[in-house]
């Protein structure tokens, strides 16, 4: 997509906006560790950022297993207010269930174009 480039994108325990605006990103990882599966992971929250032309988006996140399948999915609508602006999403995800470990992309769509892809490693014992 010409018009619009992820800036970043973050896995991470928690995150939200402050009162006064600003983004806070809290435990950033790129692994996860659990005794047995199935496993549910708490929280984990993935933060992206866009910037491009001044528009209306439709920003999809997806988490996607080894095996391919797509385990969760978060789509909202962002606004990029105006030329060189960004758009920040949170997505988070309660009671993730993962049933196997291996590497999980997660997936940036961008008015359903693919924008970009990242990966995290679930480890087992």
């Amino acid at each position: 997509m010409a018009d619009v480039k992820l800036n970043f994108l973050h896995v991470c325990e928690n995150a939200f906006v402050s009162q006064d605006g600003k983004l806070s990103i809290i435990g950033i990882f790129n692994q996860i560790k659990a005794s047995n599966f199935p496993a549910a992971h708490p929280k984990l929250s993935i933060v992206s950022s866009i910037s491009g032309v001044a528009d209306d988006y439709l920003e999809v996140i997806e988490i996607v297993s080894p095996k391919a399948e797509v385990i969760a999915r978060i789509e909202n609508n962002v606004k990029i207010q105006k030329e060189g602006g960004a758009a920040n999403l949170i997505a988070s995800f309660v009671n993730l269930i993962f049933l196997i470990g291996g590497k999980y992309t997660i997936r940036i769509k961008v008015n359903n174009e693919l924008l970009s892809e990242d990966n995290f490693i679930l480890l087992g014992n």
